[in-house]
């Protein structure tokens, strides 16, 4: 378009003006074009130079960004290797407790090890399940591999994660087939089971008198274990360790008036509730519950069962005096009365602080009373000009 501009005006120029100013004009189309492509020249080289440094900027950037992340694991490294370093020691004493404490008579944590009349070590009996899986294991293990395809060796080589997916899915099956199986052929496993019974008992008989004594030393361990809780609070004593007599009976538990009572009717109420609980599809444990419950809520005369429990109560009182390490039971009984009446203290003084604000009207009165004032306060000249034009009409009323 331009080009036939050019010509079209030089044309006319040329026919008009003579062949000087014509030329002057075609001159000036040129310097025009010249112009318009150095700005374009100019525009580009700006745009080119703009994205040479917006790409230098964010070259700068990640360098830096980068330069911080390797700062930050280099630190993070160096802290974990101080940690690792500094837990040696610590590792290391934990390490020589475990075998000490492998190496002792009591086993760990509180496990006894009994051992025969020669010394040895005797293996706990196994169950027939037990048994079963020892038998059928290696088949089944192989089986789930070849399905997995996770072959020991890989296992090694993945880690845990797909041994634990072996390890799950062998004892799935093993459960599984156990289920299976019928009384005839359980009873191969339950025959073994029975004969191992018969060894481990004959081998700690061996040595009844070493492993009564283990025994008893282990008990101790793991009631001492339960009894170390927190500060030696009496309560969590009360829940960690068993209660004694004065000639080292376990004392049990007194039992209150509703569980008296179904003590005494949990047999019938049983029989009654066997078939609802299999037509309803529940478990008769918690029909029974349910039950009792129900029949204990209707029933009228409780004082009976309540004597019950009053004696009960008295017999768990005189068996814990009569062993003077019981003592402690006295004062956690105390500290929780205590706590109930601090309880019961606070709750009546905080009925009563809502009763008192309750009877001022509470925040929203005074929010109803702070606007109230601000109406009356608005109104307040208007009220004062219409009492004022009332008394002037019955002033003017009033005959002279």
């Amino acid at each position: 378009m331009l080009d036939a501009r050019k010509a079209f005006g030089d044309a006319w120029y040329r026919a008009r003006c003579g062949e000087h100013k014509a030329t002057a004009v075609v001159r000036l189309y040129e310097n025009g074009e010249m112009k318009e492509e150095r700005t374009n020249a100019r525009a580009a080289a700006q745009a080119a130079q703009v994205a040479s440094d917006k790409a230098a900027t964010a070259a700068a950037k990640a360098e830096a960004k980068a330069a911080v992340a390797a700062e930050k694991a280099a630190k993070k490294k160096e802290e974990k290797e101080k940690a690792s370093l500094e837990a040696l020691p610590a590792k290391k004493a934990k390490a020589e407790s475990k075998s000490d404490e492998a190496a002792s008579p009591r086993g760990k944590k509180g496990k006894a090890v009994f051992v025969d009349s020669e010394g040895r070590e005797v293996e706990n009996n196994r169950s027939a399940y037990q048994l079963f899986c020892n038998d059928k294991r290696a088949e089944v293990k192989a089986a789930v591999e070849a399905e997995l395809a996770t072959p020991a060796d890989a296992d090694a080589a993945a880690g845990a994660a797909g041994h634990k997916s072996v390890f799950g899915e062998t004892t799935k099956r093993l459960s599984a087939l156990w289920a299976a199986c019928s009384d005839e052929e359980k009873a191969t496993f339950t025959a073994a089971a029975a004969a191992d019974k018969q060894r481990y008992e004959a081998a700690i008989a061996s040595n009844a008198e070493h492993n009564a004594a283990v025994a008893a030393a282990a008990k101790d361990a793991r009631s001492s274990e339960k009894r170390k809780s927190g500060d030696g609070d009496g309560e969590k004593k009360a829940k960690a360790a068993k209660l004694v007599d004065g000639d080292g009976n376990e004392i049990k538990k007194p039992l209150s008036a509703f569980f008296h009572f179904s003590a005494e009717q949990r047999t019938a109420v049983a029989a009654e509730a066997s078939e609802a609980a299999v037509a309803g599809g529940k478990k008769g444990v918690a029909q029974v519950a349910t039950r009792l419950g129900e029949l204990w809520a209707s029933l009228e005369d409780k004082a009976p069962y309540e004597a019950m429990a009053a004696a009960d109560k008295e017999r768990y009182d005189a068996a814990v005096g009569s062993n003077p390490n019981n003592a402690w039971v006295a004062d956690a009984a105390a500290k929780k009365a205590a706590d109930k009446a601090a309880a019961a203290a606070r709750a009546v003084a905080k009925a009563e602080a809502k009763e008192a604000k309750e009877a001022k009207g509470g925040k929203h009165a005074a929010k109803t009373s702070d606007d109230q004032r601000t109406i009356d306060a608005l109104f307040k000249p208007a009220a004062a000009v219409e009492a004022a034009v009332t008394a002037t009409v019955e002033a003017s009323a009033q005959p002279e």
